[in-house]
């Protein structure tokens, strides 16, 4: 496998940029970086069906059990609640006491679902670093890394997830992987990678999505086709106005602050004199006291 020329990698990966609500991964979780909707998902999150309210009532029964709260972790995370399902798994992920390679992987999926990358591969490589036959972990570890920017490492670890992973877990390895090579401008071997994805779930319409979008590219070059090109423009310049609305809004309420700041020390400088000139009319309106008679 050849790599690409540098031009084409740079417009594979603005576009794969430009079009990552379109890149949809299997499982996808709200991601806080502009180039991460494509990637972030959550390989394990439920697997057993355990509704979030049985698995609230079995954490609340035993808080201090690891196994019950990476199972609330995971309800919660099918649910959106990101930051419940962090506060959760936070104790578990940082006892050194108990050290639990599971509660780290759960901690670290967390972590990419809320954005926080860098904590995510941190606790993924600490996962791994006490069973590093999960594929969990290896999975986790690729996602955080390919939303950092580290396409290669990412890649390395998304392949071992596949080595280690079930053949019914594998749809949304291969799903990442054929989107990380992508990005890295290996549109042949994306493809053939999303197209196994689709035999393993041929109902999963994002893979199907995911596999359209990268033949398009293949199809025009590494060029955006027109409707992919008129997404971005339109995506960018919504950005850029409501980049340039908070500004406005920011500036507006600073200027708010110092006419407020401003008019108090005003106030203050006519109210001083003010008082100062009261004080001196009541003194010269006074009375002189009167003297006392002196007798000789």
């Amino acid at each position: 496998m050849s790599a690409p020329s540098s031009p084409f990698r740079f417009m594979t990966l603005m576009l794969l940029s430009g079009t990552a609500l379109m890149l949809t991964a299997c499982g996808t979780t709200p991601a806080k970086g502009p180039n991460t909707s494509k990637i972030v998902e959550q390989p394990s999150a439920n697997q057993g069906g355990e509704s979030l309210a049985s698995a609230e009532k079995a954490y609340k029964k035993n808080s201090d059990d690891a196994g019950a709260a990476i199972r609330y972790s995971r309800a919660l995370r099918e649910a959106g609640r990101y930051s419940r399902a962090s506060i959760i798994m936070t104790p578990f992920a940082k006892d050194d006491r108990k050290p639990s390679a599971a509660a780290k992987s759960e901690f670290a999926a967390v972590q990419v679902a809320l954005g926080n990358y860098d904590v995510a591969a941190d606790s993924a490589r600490k996962s791994i670093a006490m069973n590093d036959k999960s594929w969990q972990a290896h999975h986790i570890l690729g996602i955080a890394l390919d939303a950092k920017g580290d396409n290669a490492n990412a890649e390395k670890s998304l392949r071992k997830a596949l080595e280690l992973a079930p053949p019914e877990q594998q749809t949304a390895i291969l799903n990442n992987l054929g989107l990380n090579l992508a990005a890295q401008g290996f549109l042949d071997e994306a493809a053939e990678t999303l197209r196994k994805a689709l035999a393993t779930a041929p109902d999963r319409g994002e893979v199907e999505r995911n596999l359209r979008i990268v033949s398009a590219l293949r199809q025009s070059g590494g060029r955006a086709p027109s409707y992919m090109q008129t997404y971005r423009d339109a995506q960018m310049k919504k950005d850029a106005e409501a980049t340039a609305a908070a500004e406005k809004k920011a500036a507006a309420k600073a200027a708010a602050a110092k006419a407020k700041a401003d008019s108090s020390g005003d106030e203050e400088a006519i109210v001083a004199p003010l008082k100062s000139t009261d004080k001196a009319t009541k003194t010269e309106d006074a009375p002189a006291p009167a003297k006392k008679p002196q007798y000789n």
